[in-house]
């Protein structure tokens, strides 16, 4: 889906006449992928020392996914797709650009908690990103969301984005 999803806005850009590596791009959401998954589960029952960065989070900001990856589709479906996907653009983690780092988590259940919640850019400045209501040293105290403080399940994200000076 992400791998669409960047194939679609560029070519969106492009069929409006707009230089696809110069357009200034912010895309946020809820993208459903860990930046880097340390703990096994059904879907990556070995997950390798260090971790494994998500597909949807490694092609967006490198720009490809390899075919050896456990995200591919060739890996999960047994597609016949024979080629690493290559990705429109790369982008840029707001919150790794100014934090140095992802947030330890965008929600909560009371099974998992982790970082779903994204925004990437390219072509602008990120001034800024809104801190999370907890650290390290907390965490284990903010429960399960949604509940009577937090009415959504996610955390909201938010960013101070600057567009460049256009000289056209």
């Amino acid at each position: 889906q992400a791998y669409l999803l960047s194939k679609a806005v560029n070519d969106f850009i492009e069929r409006n006449g707009l230089d696809a590596s110069k357009t200034p791009l912010a895309i946020a959401g809820d993208f459903n992928s860990l930046p880097n998954k340390t703990v096994a589960d059904i879907y990556d029952p070995v997950v390798p020392p260090g971790g494994l960065k998500s597909g949807a989070y490694e092609g967006l900001t490198t720009g490809i996914l390899p075919i050896k990856h456990p995200d591919h589709p060739q890996q999960r479906t047994k597609a016949e797709c024979v080629r690493e996907l290559k990705f429109a653009f790369e982008l840029t983690s707001a919150y790794q650009s100014v934090f140095g780092e992802e947030p330890l988590m965008t929600t909560k259940t009371d099974k998992f908690n982790g970082t779903l919640d994204y925004i990437f850019v390219r072509n602008m400045k990120v001034a800024s990103a809104l801190a999370m209501p907890f650290d390290e040293s907390n965490i284990d105290e903010f429960g399960p969301i949604p509940n009577a403080a937090w009415p959504s399940d996610h955390i909201a994200i938010c960013s101070d984005l600057v567009l460049p000076v256009s000289a056209e």
